[in-house]
């Protein structure tokens, strides 16, 4: 959190009051090389911070009491941060064999780029370790395939959500996070009869290392 200090001058007024000062005692040109260095200092540019994080995920699908599909989701991911600005990226897989309770399967790796939007986060203190910071997030994917051995043929998804993020730093460079979100996903590529729309209730639990 940035804070801003207002600094006020109040300037000393000797009304009526003589001061002696000798001409010898003022140096010009030491005080000429105070002002020039005052008027050449720049903000000093503040350093990228790098981080990597890991979250294994479930997830509940709506509508479905019980579904094996989402037992197990790591994702793998890395954030870019300077000032108020932060690149993030995530690479997500979903396991070999997967088990869906509506007989769907894949045979090939899950692969997922996203797009991540995070708000302004709120931070606090709950234990002595170091602070609790709550952030919400939207992420939207910008392409998530999966191949359909069955049919032989890529399927496309298109996924929004949106969820809070909880980060507990242990140490300077460890935290452990928890996160809760709500997807909707559009699913292109379909067969007759099968939903475009899935909703999804997805919670996770990782850690974050700061370089």
């Amino acid at each position: 959190m940035n804070r801003n200090t207002l600094l006020c001058a109040l300037p000393l007024l000797a009304s009526g009051i003589g001061l002696p000062v000798m001409a010898a005692d003022i140096d010009t040109d030491d005080i000429q090389q105070k002002v020039d260095t005052g008027l050449d200092q720049t903000p000093a540019s503040k350093p990228w911070k790098v981080r990597a994080g890991l979250l294994i995920e479930t997830e509940n699908k709506e509508g479905q009491s019980f579904d094996k599909d989402g037992f197990f989701e790591p994702t793998l991911w890395m954030d870019f941060s300077r000032d108020r600005w932060t690149f993030y990226g995530s690479y997500y897989q979903e396991t070999h064999g997967t088990n869906y309770s509506d007989g769907f399967s894949r045979d090939n790796w899950f692969n997922q780029y996203e797009f991540d939007a995070r708000y302004i986060p709120i931070t606090f203190s709950l234990f002595d370790a170091g602070p609790t910071t709550i952030t919400p997030y939207g992420r939207w994917t910008l392409d998530v395939w999966s191949q359909n051995a069955s049919r032989n043929q890529r399927m496309h998804t298109t996924e929004t959500r949106t969820g809070i993020f909880i980060e507990q730093m242990l140490s300077p460079h460890l935290s452990m996070t928890l996160d809760y979100a709500y997807e909707v996903q559009a699913r292109h590529d379909l067969s007759p009869g099968d939903k475009p729309i899935v909703k999804f209730h997805k919670t996770g639990l990782g850690f974050i290392y700061s370089f």
